[in-house]
């Protein structure tokens, strides 16, 4: 398992099963933890 993004390189090609993404769409999200324990419809709709 990694924690950080590992760069695909020939070399780690060998030794690493990398998945490839089906769809990118370069859009991000980060949505702050308010500490409440509710949840959310943005972390119900970004969890499937």
């Amino acid at each position: 398992a990694a924690i950080a993004n590992i760069s695909i390189t020939a070399e780690r090609e060998l030794t690493l099963d990398f998945s490839q993404p089906i769809f990118s769409a370069g859009l991000q999200v980060l949505i702050h933890d308010d500490g409440t324990g509710s949840t959310s419809v943005w972390k119900i709709l970004l969890s499937k």
